[in-house]
């Protein structure tokens, strides 16, 4: 389906054309599949994600500009936001009240745990409070922003600069970072 066909059916499927909304699912349900597969973990997120997306599609219809010269980019704008949407619901949620650190859990490698420890308290406090925020709660650079008041800048270079002196800390402690390498995105 061309964009002007590709518009037409949005324009039709608004109107409550469910065979027009079917066909711009059989049409591009493969294509958003794969671009959301590219923003989320797994196969079964992404299969979940693809089918909101169309039923975000239900409501979202009517605001789609007709004049729109590439009408498959707003759609595919639309399932960026889902998926994001997406990875926002599932990431971890602080506790309300802050916990002592579990020593018992480094008994794998007392070592480990207490290099972290110092390694993080070595810190400036704002570079400790942004690191937190953004390595361990999983908020973005704006949510870490407006939970910390000051700015989204801010909290990058705080960010940038706790990570690198972090680092520096564990390298000279004799510890190599290690990163997590995730898995490339196949259907």
């Amino acid at each position: 389906m061309d964009d002007h066909g590709t518009a037409e059916a949005i324009r039709q499927a608004s109107t409550g054309d469910l065979d027009r909304l079917r066909s711009l699912y059989r049409c591009y349900a493969p294509e958003v599949y794969v671009y959301v597969r590219r923003i989320v973990p797994n196969h079964h997120d992404a299969e979940d994600v693809t089918q909101q997306v169309f039923l975000k599609l239900t409501t979202q219809l009517r605001k789609h500009d007709p004049q729109h010269p590439r009408s498959s980019a707003w759609m595919l704008r639309v399932a960026r936001n889902a998926a994001i949407d997406h990875l926002r619901r599932e990431r971890l949620v602080p506790l309300a009240e802050p916990r002592e650190p579990d020593l018992a859990a480094d008994t794998a490698d007392p070592d480990r745990g207490t290099s972290l420890r110092e390694a993080f308290d070595r810190l400036p406090k704002a570079q400790r409070d942004v690191l937190l925020l953004r390595a361990v709660v999983g908020l973005t650079p704006s949510e870490a922003a407006e939970r910390l008041g000051t700015t989204q800048g801010a909290v990058n270079i705080s960010y940038h600069r706790a990570r690198l002196a972090a680092r520096r800390t564990l390298e000279s402690e004799g510890w190599t970072p290690a990163t997590h390498v995730r898995a490339t995105a196949r259907a």
